[in-house]
């Protein structure tokens, strides 16, 4: 498997779910930061908003993945929400509470601020697998009806294969 480095600059935002220093993906355009010790990710407005468009660049996607899968190798804890109130949670950028929302599909509650949205472990990976699972499923039914498309002009052109043109049609 392919070792891959990324750029780490030193930031001053904090994890809002456990006040270590977050490890920040160094973009210009982007602030992605990395929780070492809870596996939680924050990514700013415009990293959200490209992510959700796809724009997002294959550096950031790149980290996100890389992030996600060393944040399912740490121990696991109580999780956050068992042990702490909603209000005690921070944005990384502003220090003002971050704002709960419960999304239903996948069922997570994110952490959020005009700033940005706060993951916590386990959650970004599941937005991405339904993503990806959403784009299967309209893969799926776009290769079906392409195939009920194709079916229907193989039988047309049986039909005009077998029946005689030079014969007029009779109405029945």
């Amino acid at each position: 498997m392919m070792s891959v480095e990324f750029a780490l600059a030193p930031s001053t935002a904090r994890c809002p779910a456990c006040d270590t220093l977050l490890g920040q993906l160094v973009s210009a355009d982007v602030f992605i930061g990395g929780c070492s010790s809870c596996g939680g990710l924050w990514l700013d407005a415009a990293a959200c908003q490209r992510l959700l468009n796809g724009s997002l660049s294959i550096g950031s996607r790149a980290f996100i993945r890389h992030h996600v899968g060393t944040a399912s190798e740490l121990p696991r804890g109580i999780p956050y929400r068992q042990r702490s109130q909603p209000h005690e949670r921070p944005c990384p950028i502003c220090r003002g509470p971050l704002e709960q929302r419960a999304v239903s599909e996948p069922r997570v509650t994110l952490d959020v601020c005009e700033h940005g949205t706060f993951f916590d472990t386990g959650e970004l990976t599941a937005f991405l697998d339904l993503e990806a699972e959403r784009a299967f499923e309209a893969e799926k039914e776009i290769s079906r009806l392409e195939r009920k498309e194709d079916g229907k002009r193989l039988v047309l052109r049986i039909l005009e294969m077998i029946l005689p043109r030079d014969r007029p049609h009779r109405d029945w």
